[in-house]
């Protein structure tokens, strides 16, 4: 009776098995086809076409109408749809693992009592669970390049802002380096002594206009004011939406993420005040279509000038002088002692603040998110990865030429 029931079961599980099976195999066979075409597409664009073409195609083009029902769909929702997105996909691989380890701890047990019989079941009748997971899996994963491609990876391929502006990179001395950082500092302090502040000096983060909703705002304003040259052509873009993991995210060192799968910039609430407009300048770059990260920190600088916020404008300048000290430092660390002892105490007192805030979070989790953010930036054909943040200092510079900020 036992082993009739066990083999009924064993015939019944194998016939269920081998039906889910052969629509994984179908499932990933999509998701791989899929994700070639994806990368093919990526390819092309890369190597075939020139730069300039895919930036006018893409970047100005289709990469704002692919995005459009997505983001009209965020523009309704008081919440991130990509972060709620993130946690339902958690759960779902969650309780599917749960799923596939239970049923094959039952597919393994029952293929043993069988065998005790005298039968030889086949083994893989065990595995077929698992088979049926990592199939799945691979196919939605396949699933999840073609959409980053197609939904903005793309614009990786495209021609640097750099090249679109008519900016000269390189070949800058230690000489305008430094007059960078005296115009900078000067800034700094002045947008800095303009702030309302608490009694110990820090910045009053409940003064009216600096709470951070009211700041995404002020940046979808600022960027509209923006040049051509410095923004998308169109201008209906959402806000940024706020994390509600935030706390989860300064654990690991993010301070804003836009995830291409989904068209929604989402930034990390408790980013330390005087770098949080910046912040959220820079993922609404990302947003219109500069992918690089020194492009859209320089875009950001460029957006946080353009409000009549002073915390924007002292955010901008404060992120331009931190990144454009830190490179003079490793030249001329005399000077950089100089300028920064000249600068308002109060932009001192935040650069202290903002390295305790993060220095608290210096753990093995956010190493390892640095290490998967410079691995992806790498990918993505950014050869310096996470160091290519500081390359703002050479957009910096050559806007400062042009203008005639510097000599």
């Amino acid at each position: 009776m036992s082993y009739f029931s066990d083999y009924i079961n064993y015939t019944h599980i194998e016939y269920l098995q081998q039906k889910k099976l052969y629509r994984s195999t179908i499932f990933a066979g999509i998701g791989a086809f899929t994700g070639f075409i994806a990368l093919f597409v990526y390819g092309l664009c890369h190597l075939c076409f020139e730069d300039i073409m895919v930036s006018a195609v893409y970047s100005d083009g289709i990469f704002y109408y692919i995005n459009y029902p997505l983001r009209k769909l965020s523009e309704f929702l008081p919440f991130s749809l990509a972060e709620l997105l993130l946690y339902v996909a958690i759960i779902c691989f969650t309780v599917f693992l749960i799923i596939t380890i239970y049923n094959t701890v039952v597919a393994v047990k029952l293929y043993f009592r069988i065998k005790r019989s005298g039968k030889h079941p086949e083994k893989r009748f065990m595995f077929r669970a698992a088979e049926n997971f990592a199939l799945r899996i691979s196919a939605v994963f396949c699933f999840l390049i073609a959409a980053f491609i197609f939904l903005g990876g793309i614009n990786y391929t495209g021609a640097t802002f750099a090249e679109r502006a008519g900016y000269r990179l390189g070949g800058y001395t230690v000489s305008q380096l430094e007059e960078l950082c005296l115009y900078l500092g000067q800034n700094v302090s002045n947008t800095r002594q303009a702030l309302v502040t608490n009694p110990d000096g820090s910045i009053n983060e409940q003064y009216y206009a600096y709470t951070p909703y009211r700041l995404a705002a002020e940046a979808k304003v600022a960027y509209n004011r923006l040049p051509a040259e410095y923004n998308s052509r169109h201008k209906d873009y959402p806000v940024v939406k706020f994390a509600y993991s935030s706390n989860i995210m300064s654990n690991i060192h993010i301070t804003g993420i836009y995830p291409y799968v989904f068209p929604e910039s989402v930034v990390n609430i408790n980013t330390p005040i005087m770098s949080l407009p910046h912040t959220v300048c820079h993922e609404m770059a990302h947003q219109r279509g500069f992918a690089r990260e020194d492009e859209a920190n320089f875009i950001a600088y460029m957006a946080c000038l353009q409000s009549d916020n002073p915390l924007m404008a002292y955010s901008a300048y404060y992120t331009a002088f931190t990144y454009a000290m830190d490179e003079l430092y490793y030249y001329d660390s005399i000077t950089w002692k100089i300028i920064m002892n000249a600068v308002d105490s109060g932009v001192r007192d935040d650069i202290e603040r903002e390295h305790a805030y993060w220095k608290q979070f210096d753990t093995i989790s956010s190493d390892f998110t640095s290490s998967v953010n410079n691995t992806y930036l790498t990918i993505m054909d950014v050869q310096d990865g996470v160091q290519s943040y500081s390359r703002m200092v050479e957009l910096l510079l050559a806007e400062a030429v042009r203008s005639g900020t510097i000599e």
